[in-house]
């Protein structure tokens, strides 16, 4: 087991200030909280007059005076990034209504945040985004993965030091975590939200330390990995799987934990298809992890006949 990873360096949840003006803000619903010496302005809002720090966004403002801005993606500990749009107001003498979570509030501002044209606008913002909201019920990177792994629940398991739990989320979508875990490219990293505060949770590396926690577990203690679902009575159906690829080895798996008795075809003189010989070794071990993780198929009764070619 030379090639297990150490466990990953996990950076603290806490948020580092981005700059002064960041770093006076409070974790609350509220806006920042200003120092007493940051002059005072006032502003009009809707016909009645407010008072504000200089340098507060229009939303921080109202929000200070109890007057309600519509929001989906405003975080108090984060600058603005105006998203979702739905704080759109009219600024008197401005030609485009701009986004109060990220324009800064001037003296003698007049803003209107409930006309007719502020509430098509809105109105019209929430229409596009429930346009494509199949692309806003799964987090970014689930939804950029291929596979749609459930990446919250397997790294919620490990932020917990269940690899067991972790593996056996990761194995409901593929059963190989620790085989993924070399030879992915990480799509998911890129669309971490994560990113936008400081960089990408190592999704990757995560899961891929889990299931090596795993196989070391099975190798050591002879532990067996953990099932994604519950085994199934034997179905007395038998399938045939051709080709020991990461395709048919999941298939095979699969099958077996439905119940049925499952035997892999492979031409070549060991299993594993492309992962064993289109991968070199020092990206992919062929012993400590390929055939560890093809042995939770064996565990499970599959039967692997190699030197099988059809056709």
């Amino acid at each position: 087991m030379t090639d297990l990873l150490p466990r990953p360096y996990s950076k603290t949840n806490a948020i580092q200030p981005l700059n002064d003006s960041l770093g006076e803000r409070l974790i609350t619903t509220q806006s920042p909280q200003r120092p007493q010496s940051t002059p005072r302005i006032r502003i009009e809002v809707d016909g009645r007059v407010v008072e504000g720090f200089e340098g507060q966004t229009i939303l921080e403002v109202c929000r200070d005076n109890g007057i309600e801005i519509p929001t989906l993606c405003y975080e108090p500990k984060l600058p603005g990034f105006g998203a979702c749009r739905m704080c759109v107001v009219e600024v008197e003498g401005e030609e485009h209504p701009p986004i109060s979570c990220s324009r800064t509030c001037e003296p003698e501002m007049v803003v209107k945040t409930q006309t007719e044209e502020v509430r098509r606008l809105r109105r019209t913002n929430l229409e596009l985004i429930f346009s494509d909201h199949n692309a806003y019920c799964l987090p970014p990177c689930q939804n950029k993965c291929p596979s749609h792994i459930d990446i919250p629940g397997f790294l919620k398991a490990n932020a917990e030091a269940n690899f067991t739990e972790s593996t056996r989320i990761f194995k409901r979508t593929i059963p190989f975590p620790s085989v993924l875990g070399r030879v992915c490219p990480a799509p998911c990293e890129e669309h971490c939200r994560r990113d936008e505060v400081d960089e990408a949770i190592a999704i990757r590396d995560s899961h891929r330390y889990a299931g090596d926690q795993v196989i070391k577990a099975m190798m050591d203690d002879g532990i067996d990995p953990p099932l994604p679902f519950e085994l199934q009575p034997k179905s007395g159906r038998k399938a045939a799987v051709i080709g020991s690829g990461p395709a048919g080895m999941a298939a095979a798996y699969y099958l077996l934990i439905a119940g049925h008795d499952v035997t892999v075809f492979e031409r070549d003189p060991a299993p594993g298809g492309m992962l064993r010989y289109g991968i070199p070794q020092y990206r992919l071990p062929k012993v400590e992890v390929l055939e560890a993780e093809y042995e939770s198929v064996t565990r499970l009764g599959g039967k692997i006949v190699c030197n099988a070619g059809l056709g």
